[in-house]
Order: structure tokens, then sequence, then C-alpha cells
């Protein structure tokens, strides 16, 4: 199994905030998310049940959610932002998404894209500690 970081820009176009309000509130029942997202210039190499981790980017920084592929097919689709770009998705199911208020803490994470590297890197975020005020913080699942 690999592992994926997944790149939120932090914009609203991106991420709809009523979409990101509605996932946080689902999430917080313990339902997954179904939904696609944009896999960057990767064409292959993905597989059903590969981890996958969003890191928002610029503005409260951090990882926000968490979540398997669907399938490993990457999708051709109109881009979000300009239909008359293209860009590759994947389907994405996430079994936690946080409020950006209190993302997990950026850690670095070196030059490991994918892999058991970045795993065990990001394993701990998911992982409520007592006492710390990450009582709110993801739950890592098995995958659907």
């Amino acid at each position: 199994m690999n592992s994926f970081l997944l790149i939120w820009d932090s914009s609203d176009k991106s991420y709809n905030p009523d979409d990101y309000a509605s996932d946080i509130a689902a999430s917080s029942r313990e339902e997954r998310i179904s939904t696609w997202w944009s896999f960057g210039s990767r064409r292959r190499g993905a597989e059903k049940g590969d981890r996958v981790y969003l890191l928002r980017q610029y503005n409260d920084r951090g990882i926000v959610a968490s979540g398997y592929l669907e399938s490993g097919n990457i999708t051709e689709r109109p881009h979000w932002d300009d239909p008359r770009k293209t860009i590759h998705t994947v389907d994405v199911s996430w079994d936690s998404v946080m409020p950006s208020r209190r993302p997990a803490r950026h850690r670095r994470l070196g030059r490991s894209g994918t892999g058991p590297q970045l795993e065990q890197r990001l394993r701990g975020w998911a992982t409520p500690r007592a006492g710390n005020g990450s009582e709110a913080r993801g739950r890592l699942a098995r995958p659907p």
C-alpha cells in the first residue's frame, strides 16, 4: 500500500466552504465522505486502498483530512477553476476531515512523497493525545 499527499491550496474555489463544513460534520459522525481530488501530474502508480492525506497549504497550513483511494483509476476531468483545462484526479473516501483552525501541524517530511516512509511520518497526526487539546483530531481507519 502506498501513501500520497494531496494538496489543497486553501482556496474556497477548490474546496467549497459549505462542502468542507458538511464533510467535517459527517466525519464527526464517523461517516466516510466520497469525493474526488486532484492527483497532480501523476498518471499511474495508484491502487485501490492506498492511503491519502490532504495537506492544506498557505492559510492554516497542515493536514486536514485522511482517507483511502476508492480505486486505482486516475481520471482526467475539467479543472475546478478553469473548465478549458483538465486535471488528473482520483476518487477518495475520506475517513477523517478536521476543521482547518486546528489542523495537524506541519511536519518536515523530507523528499518522501509516497511509500512507507510517508505513512510512518504521518501516522501520528490522527492519533489523539489526551490532554493536549487534540481530542477533535481525526481517526485512523481501515480501508473501505
